[in-house]
């Protein structure tokens, strides 16, 4: 089974920070659409997922995400439970948390995992406006470890305005794998742009990991979230091909292609036509194209197969085809 480690839903508008998402998200020209017009772009429930993975062995990690005051999205923990709840399946969560109380944090973590069925938990630093490795935060780690789950960080690049890039520096988490070795850590988007330093990170420690959502639409392979006004260079080395060959050819202890997770960021990416691309013969013609070794089929079969089990043990095999 192939579990797409990274991939969203919600309701619209029931989970929007209307004032922020218009404000800080939604391009200037549309800050006045009524949401009816805004509706058909922006709501993204449970069922157009399960659509695309038709057919597919794929079972998806909805990741939550607490980032209203500068995205505008707040997604509920109990509605995604319930979500789990009706699509055993083909679905399991990820909960997010609002880190401005560390106490009630650490509550609401806690009642995720114990009582809604939460496999982890999603942090944003850039999004949420706070620093990763500030020990204030710590008893919040403390609980993640204790409680057996892992933390995705959203590190690198961060688009809204008033997200602040400091925050996003994906080596903060460098003192996070150190102070708490039990804790298991992802990069998110493995760290887009700061690839080496994520990289660096997984071949230094053994509890940090990087999924690989969705490189393929950074590096215009996948077009559907990209604004078909805005040119993009057919040009995949940067964004895929490169992080994944880096990974690669990374010194040893570790082999750093054994921590990498795939996933898709649905719905900037389509979970189906990512899986065709890792495919070891369409891998292999892309990357003589561009002069660069092949990527034993081993490698691109663990990425989607089985990588992800060292991160998320609670997540059981329910996918079906069909």
């Amino acid at each position: 089974m192939i579990l797409d480690v990274h991939m969203h839903a919600w309701r619209f508008p029931e989970d929007f920070d209307m004032p922020s998402f218009r404000t800080h998200t939604l391009p200037e020209r549309q800050r006045d659409y009524p949401e009816e017009r805004l509706k058909p772009g922006w709501a993204v429930p449970p069922e157009m997922y399960l659509k695309e993975i038709e057919g597919l062995d794929i079972k998806g990690l909805l990741v939550g995400m607490y980032f209203g005051k500068t995205f505008g999205v707040n997604v509920s923990n109990d509605w995604m439970a319930e979500v789990v709840k009706k699509y055993p399946d083909k679905f399991d969560f990820v909960c997010d948390l609002d880190v401005e109380d560390v106490s009630a944090a650490v509550k609401e973590l806690e009642r995720c995992v114990k009582e809604l069925g939460a496999v982890g938990l999603k942090l944003g630093p850039a999004y949420q406006n706070f620093k990763a490795n500030d020990e204030k935060y710590y008893p919040i780690y403390e609980k993640a470890q204790e409680l057996d789950i892992a933390i995705s960080f959203h590190s690198g690049h961060t688009n809204p305005t008033t997200a602040r890039l400091k925050y996003a520096k994906v080596l903060d988490l460098d003192d996070i794998a150190i102070d708490f070795p039990k804790l298991r850590i992802v990069v998110c988007h493995m760290g887009s742009y700061s690839y080496e330093d994520t990289v660096a990170l997984m071949g230094k420690h053994d509890n940090v990991f990087a999924d690989i959502s969705p490189l393929v639409t950074f590096a215009g392979l996948d077009r559907r979230a990209l604004n078909p006004l805005v040119p993009v260079v057919d040009y995949p080395y940067f964004h895929f091909l490169y992080p994944l060959m880096w990974s690669m050819s990374y010194f040893r202890p570790r082999d750093t292609t054994s921590k990498l997770l795939f996933g898709s960021d649905w719905p900037d990416c389509s979970p189906r036509t990512y899986v065709e691309i890792l495919k070891y013969e369409n891998m292999k013609a892309l990357l003589k194209e561009y002069n660069l070794p092949p990527i034993p089929r081993g490698t691109l079969d663990a990425i989607l197969n089985r990588n992800w089990r060292q991160v998320y043990p609670q997540v059981k095999r329910g996918a079906k085809k069909g």
